[in-house]
């Protein structure tokens, strides 16, 4: 048995009897149990000496711990101006992107999805308010920390409802021998719903007018310069029939009505949007039937067109209608093939030249006459109107830079359901967000920077609901934004992974895909799938266009200089070069029976879009580093430049002029960014205000190529570098204010003049470009 604890020899146990029945203690001493001890004394001079060895044992304990604490060495806590310190100088977790990944479901995009296509919502109609709404409670739903909608009064556009737009045909006395169909036909149950807009080109001025029709095979500039000089054939006071594809609509209109035309009517020609025939189309396959129509706006620029370069807030100044639209003048309208057939088939004049033929069953003639001396009448009642559209925002704040903002955006509106264009981009965007905000939740990660996802309305109209939020946000944006990452189209087909960015973000797209699964090959990388099918000219990396206009990103780039890159899937380019959209596009046909059934049956490749955008969005809102790379930037300008030199370098040289000063910045800038790139390298990561520095650097050089005065004749385009092309904004042009001023300039109406914009500009971007070099320079100091 144990030994209990030892009694000092002074004192001894008593042993005290207990009347029977009371309660026992049961205490073991020794080798004694009994039901009660009491300890005694056994003289009071004992009692004494112990009270007062215990007196002294107090006193002398008191004094050692007064002496410990104030004399002898103490381990403390670091401070809390320590732990900050250390806590800015944290690298990023990258165990998130493995859990993003895991955490992105299919399943809600679809059901996202769902919602969002079962009813039209065009910009400005009661749904827009209602559709932001959903955005905004799905965001919170998701832990955002702050989500808000906010309305914005801009201009928008509408047919007239009791008057639908037409185009007829009339016999030489009058009488209406065909009339173009007022509204597509349904061919499955989600495209009958009500609040259906019938097709209407944006924008387009109201007017009727009759005449003779010239074919103009896509109408882009060259094809009128081709009618002019060498078909003979003057569309002065004609209306035009145009192919949509190659440009921008509203390029087409803008080269009819310089070269005096009075009218446009546009369709989709079977070679773009029907290749495998007429009969094999939609709901059978993803072709478009022939009275399908592809809506889309007129409106060249950015943002409302009544307060340009300023937010359509309460107080706004507003120009003059009549004023900002000055530049439409003839009525316009878009119609299916089917239609257009009937007008080709009458008319007169001699043979389109082939490589301007489409697919459909008859011959193509330039007119201008028609048959029987048969006539054309075009009658658009379109009708412009102040109304409010929304934008919604969610944020998660950033816990180490929450002045800091990795922007995430889509826009909501369509022209009908927008299955594909929009809705694919904001199921995929709330889906992003509820992940992110599960890994917060869930594993309590904290992104160094904060995460702003936005919903913008009005971008069908021509990208007027984001230019808004911007501009009201330009200071604050200018100086805290870091990147903006849009996805408007998530997928229009699953060949290949496609992207358009800044140079500077190259890298870091590359570095993103590597990570994550191919939708179509799931033993590859989005990455390898992309090299494989989607090259650059040299074969070494995936291909990356030139960010130009189209989408939301266009107000980031061109008002704030803000870095961005738009991404989606896309069809096989190569094997149908004729298809620049999906064949649904802006049609009533993009409806979700279209996405389930012909697009992305299991959601797969929205699914991986999602992953792209989180981990995208991840990378930039906590690395210590911001993943940009300026090396890359002055390459890609050298390369652009070294393409102008190849077409017009002759020309410049017989004119007097050097691109010495020009190809000087590139070389002092491509130099600058190695060195900088070099010290970021080398740099010991352990003060946060250096590192704040450099990443200050990083996220403002697109800054540094902002001129004030904008663009010659586009002052709203302000990027030197990087800006839609002036005869088609959905593509970029590197360099576009040089490229503007050097087009056609051998047939300038006044040569001298247009070389004299060249030399000017050519000074503009060797400042430019020198400047961006000593604004890297800076950060070696």
């Amino acid at each position: 048995m144990a030994e209990g604890p030892k009694i000092p020899a002074e004192v001894e146990p008593l042993l005290v009897e207990e009347d029977e029945g009371s309660e026992r203690a049961n205490v073991t001493s020794g080798s004694h149990t009994s039901s009660r001890v009491e300890l005694r004394p056994k003289n009071n001079a004992q009692s004494e000496r112990w009270l007062l060895l215990a007196l002294c044992a107090i006193i002398l304990l008191a004094v050692g711990l007064v002496f410990g604490i104030y004399f002898a060495p103490v381990v403390r806590s670091p401070p809390d101006s320590y732990l900050a310190w250390q806590k800015l100088l944290k690298g990023e977790d990258e165990w998130v992107s493995d859990k993003l990944m895991k955490y992105i479901k299919k399943e809600n995009i679809e059901r996202h999805l769902r919602y969002l296509t079962s009813r039209p919502h065009v910009a400005g109609t009661p749904i827009d308010k209602v559709n932001a709404e959903y955005v905004m409670n799905e965001l919170l739903k998701s832990g955002v920390d702050s989500a808000e909608v906010i309305p914005y009064d801009i201009l928008l556009s509408y047919p007239d409802l009791n008057n639908p737009n037409k185009v007829q045909i009339l016999e030489e006395d009058g009488t209406v021998i065909f009339t173009s169909h007022l509204y597509e036909t349904p061919v499955t149950p989600d495209e009958d719903v009500s609040d259906i807009i019938p097709p209407y080109n944006a924008f387009a001025p109201n007017g009727t007018v009759e005449g003779e029709v010239v074919f103009a095979n896509f109408g882009e500039v060259n094809d009128f310069l081709r009618l002019e000089r060498e078909l003979n054939i003057n569309v002065t006071d004609k209306i035009v029939l145009v192919k949509y594809g190659k440009i921008f609509r509203g390029s087409k209109v803008k080269f009819a009505q310089e070269a005096g035309a009075k009218g446009v009517i546009i369709y989709s020609d079977p070679e773009s949007v029907a290749l495998n025939g007429v009969d094999d189309v939609y709901p059978d396959s993803w072709w478009l039937p022939g009275t399908a129509v592809e809506r889309g706006t007129l409106w060249e620029l950015y943002g409302d067109p009544l307060t340009p370069a300023y937010p359509s807030i309460d107080g706004a100044y507003r120009e003059p209608e009549d004023t900002v639209l000055e530049h439409l003048k003839i009525p316009v309208q878009p119609i299916g093939y089917t239609d257009a057939a009937h007008i080709l088939s009458q008319l007169g004049g001699a043979e389109a030249p082939k490589d301007w033929w489409g697919t459909l069953n008859l011959t193509y003639r330039l007119g201008p006459t028609l048959n029987n001396n048969r006539r054309v009448r075009l009658e658009v009642g379109n009708r412009n109107q102040r109304n409010y559209t929304y934008t919604a925002v969610g944020t998660f704040k950033g816990s180490l830079e929450p002045d800091r903002y990795v922007i995430l955006g889509n826009h909501r509106d369509a022209w009908v359901l927008g299955a594909l264009d929009p809705s694919s981009g904001t199921a995929v965007m709330l889906e992003v967000a509820r992940a992110i905000g599960q890994v917060i939740r869930e594993d309590e990660w904290q992104p160094r920077r904060s995460i702003m996802f936005c919903s913008w309305a009005a971008e069908e109209m021509g990208t007027l609901g984001s230019p808004e939020w911007v501009e009201e946000h330009i200071k604050t944006l200018a100086d805290n934004g870091v990147v903006y990452l849009n996805v408007d189209i998530a997928v229009e087909g699953g060949f290949s992974f496609i992207a358009k960015a800044t140079p500077n973000l190259h890298q870091v797209l590359y570095n993103a895909t590597k990570k994550i699964k191919d939708a179509s090959c799931p033993d590859k990388s989005v990455y390898e799938i992309w090299l494989e099918r989607n090259p650059s000219e040299d074969k070494k990396q995936p291909k990356v266009d030139n960010i130009g206009s189209g989408s939301d990103f266009i107000a980031f780039m061109s008002a704030a200089g803000i870095s961005s890159m738009d991404f989606r899937y896309k069809y096989n380019r190569t094997s149908m070069p004729s298809l620049i959209q999906y064949p649904a596009y802006h049609s009533l046909h993009d409806s979700f029976s279209y996405v389930k059934k012909f697009v992305d049956p299991d959601f797969l490749y929205q699914q991986t879009i999602a992953r792209v955008w989180a981990e995208l969005a991840r990378v930039f809102a906590d690395s210590l580093i911001l993943p940009y790379d300026c090396i890359e930037y002055g390459y890609q300008m050298k390369a652009n430049m070294a393409k102008i030199k190849l077409r017009y370098g002759a020309e410049i040289s017989e004119r007097g002029l050097t691109f010495d000063f020009i190809d000087k910045s590139l070389d002092e800038f491509v130099i600058t960014s190695q060195q900088f790139h070099e010290y970021i390298n080398t740099m010991e990561q352990n003060d946060p205000l250096a590192i704040r520095k450099v990443n200050d650097h990083l996220m403002y050089l697109d800054r540094a190529f902002l001129d004030p005065a904008g663009l010659p004749g586009r002052p709203l385009y302000k990027h030197v570098v990087y800006a839609p092309s002036s005869r088609d904004i959905y593509s970029g042009d590197a360099f576009p204010g040089l490229v503007d001023a050097l087009f056609d300039i051998e047939n300038s109406k006044h040569p001298d003049n247009q070389w004299k914009e060249v030399e000017k500009h050519m000074s503009v971007l060797a400042y430019f470009i020198h400047g961006a070099a000593l604004k890297l320079k800076a950060a070696l100091q």
